[in-house]
């Protein structure tokens, strides 16, 4: 058996824990956070490509900024409050049915700043051809603009330019050969097109100029609406990121925890066990189903009323102590006669069941309402052994109740 720890082994043990602690505490708080490396500006990133340093730049100015995870086919209408939208270097692919309903709400007042080679395919005039450059490159401004309106010049690492032969668009930023800032009307409202993010991302807003031309592109903040897409960033909301903002999570992994901690608890000889009780193979409901479905896979529904029919008159004539050749007529007659019963439908029902026992076409709805029929004369006439010992128990329920109230 080992022997126990001295006093002095426990206190080196436990200083030790508590260093081990102490470390692991220092290393959480004290390690640098993980750079991020989004090479796309969302609103959501703080890497050097990302875009979060404009959003919150725009909200601090008072512009009405919010991001846009939806389709573009519900996107509101432009109302009394100008609303842009901001599709900074989209990375999925538009639909037709997306360019379709950017096209429209373009042509009712809207306006789209587009940046980057692929947000060319969004618009309705796609004059872009890519040609990617390496270094930050600095552009004058070219003909007097909105856009460009107390801005010398801008700094961009261009991704393609724009076709100014295919599509005659005035250039705003550029230089000789190439135009990397265009704007043109369309409808009722307008599209701008940068050749690259650049201006608007965490490190290049803080550039001579670009900061100007991000709020010159949007324009004043009065009555001002952006939207930030983030959709064609991967932005999907759905069921389980609502959920996902609710405590809901935690409850289902506790759930989880609880269903493991039973589960292991679980026994299997919890009590005693016992044969099952085998369920008899005659039972008479199972008969009867299994001689119905006889009968409804032979179409013979006529069969199934004629044996109906003869038990009934067996019955019968059994009651009134006659011959058993006796024809239809002469039987409803001796009903009549010695049980005093005048029941409307009886002699029709008889001479229908006469009938049908002899009709192969007869349908299965009009068997089951003749067998039903005789079945409750058979009641009400009291001919069948269950319904006699039925009369039987209510006649000596009611002397006893007799001799009880004497």
């Amino acid at each position: 058996m080992p022997g126990a720890l001295s006093r002095s082994d426990t206190k080196i043990l436990i200083v030790a824990g508590a260093v081990l602690v102490l470390l692991v505490a220092a290393a959480a708080l004290f390690s640098p956070p993980e750079e991020d490396m989004t090479p796309f500006p969302s609103s959501y990133a703080t890497g050097s490509n990302g875009g979060k340093a404009a959003y919150l730049l725009l909200q601090e100015l008072g512009y009405s900024v919010a991001r846009w995870e939806s389709s573009l086919e519900k996107l509101p209408a432009p109302g009394e409050t100008d609303t842009v939208l901001v599709l900074a270097e989209p990375i999925e692919s538009v639909t037709s049915r997306d360019r379709e309903a950017l096209e429209s709400w373009l042509q009712q007042g809207g306006t789209v700043l587009a940046t980057g080679y692929r947000a060319d395919t969004f618009l309705p005039e796609r004059a872009a051809r890519p040609e990617y450059e390496i270094e930050w490159k600095k552009f004058q401004a070219g003909i007097p603009s909105s856009v460009s309106h107390g801005i010398p010049q801008i700094t961009m690492k261009p991704e393609g330019y724009w076709d100014t032969k295919k599509a005659a668009t005035p250039v705003i930023f550029g230089d000789e050969d190439h135009a990397v800032v265009v704007s043109y009307s369309y409808g009722k409202g307008r599209v701008i097109w940068w050749a690259a993010s650049t201006p608007l991302t965490n490190a290049g807003l803080k550039e001579a100029g670009n900061m100007e031309l991000l709020l010159n592109s949007v324009g004043a903040s009065q009555n001002k609406r952006i939207l930030w897409d983030e959709y064609f960033h991967g932005e999907r909301p759905g069921l389980l990121s609502y959920f996902a903002a609710t405590p809901l999570v935690w409850g289902l992994a506790q759930l989880g925890i609880g269903l493991v901690a039973i589960f292991f608890t679980y026994a299997r000889r919890s009590g005693p066990v016992r044969p099952l009780i085998p369920e008899p193979r005659l039972s008479p409901l199972e008969f009867v189903d299994s001689l119905g479905g006889l009968y409804q896979r032979a179409h013979a529904a006529s069969a199934a009323v004629g044996v109906a029919h003869q038990r009934f008159r067996y019955l019968l004539i059994k009651r009134l102590g006659l011959a058993s050749n006796l024809t239809t007529k002469e039987l409803t007659i001796a009903v009549r006669e010695q049980l005093g019963w005048r029941e409307p439908g009886f002699v029709e029902t008889m001479y229908r069941c006469e009938r049908a026992a002899l009709d192969p076409e007869l349908s299965e709805h009009e068997a089951v309402q003749l067998v039903q029929a005789l079945q409750q004369y058979t009641r009400v006439l009291r001919l069948s052994p269950r319904t006699q010992k039925e009369k039987t128990g209510w006649k000596r329920s009611g002397t006893q109740s007799a001799t009880l109230n004497q």
